[in-house]
């Protein structure tokens, strides 16, 4: 963490304030994480006989086949056909109470608190909206795979890392559990964490 220290000292923007945070001191539970971060990952979801194309004609004559009695060719018995009894997409939400819902972030932020994950700067304005100008402020603040937390939408730091997997930015009232925990690092904007520190705090 000293290392870390000196070199936020040495690279850090002319007139930007730059902090690491280890202020939030709640109990990390697994069980209002779990519940909070719930999600599931879509599987497949085959047709059922009406919804396949086709099957209006009759395959083959009712009589003198030898063959069962078939009436469409979306029949579950046929290659190509209708699925029986499969798999359908349905809603895992589920009611989540605010108080678990608080509690669960600061779950997160205590955890990221504790690693010293937690960087507080007073400003993540991007002189321009482009690339090369917020990968410049990333390498002057160490940052490789960072949430960005502002006060409000900021469209210049959106257009900046939407070509970048590792960054994601978030205004400070879609916080969540799940985005906290998915990356290393967690850069909140001075007026933000005045906002969170006010919500969380009833």
């Amino acid at each position: 963490l000293e290392n870390y220290y000196d070199f936020l000292d040495r690279n850090i923007p002319d007139g930007m304030k730059v902090m690491v945070c280890n202020s939030f001191s709640q109990y990390v539970t697994d069980h209002f994480l779990g519940h909070e971060g719930l999600y599931y990952l879509l599987y497949d979801d085959p047709k059922l006989v009406k919804e396949v194309t086709g099957g209006g004609r009759k395959p083959y004559r009712q009589k003198g086949t030898g063959r069962s009695r078939m009436g469409t060719t979306s029949s579950p018995l046929l290659r190509g056909g209708g699925t029986i009894f499969g798999p359908h997409h349905r809603s895992y939400e589920q009611k989540v109470n605010r108080k678990s819902m608080k509690t669960a972030l600061r779950c997160a932020l205590s955890a990221r608190a504790r690693e010293n994950r937690i960087l507080l700067v007073d400003d993540l304005d991007l002189p321009v909206p482009r690339t090369k100008e917020f990968l410049k402020l990333a390498e002057k603040l160490g940052l490789s795979n960072a949430l960005l937390v502002t006060e409000e939408p900021k469209k210049t730091l959106d257009l900046g890392i939407r070509n970048l997997a590792s960054f994601k930015s978030l205004s400070v009232s879609a916080l969540n559990v799940v985005d906290i925990l998915s990356y290393d690092q967690l850069v909140i904007t001075q007026p933000a964490f005045e906002i969170i520190s006010e919500v969380l705090g009833k």
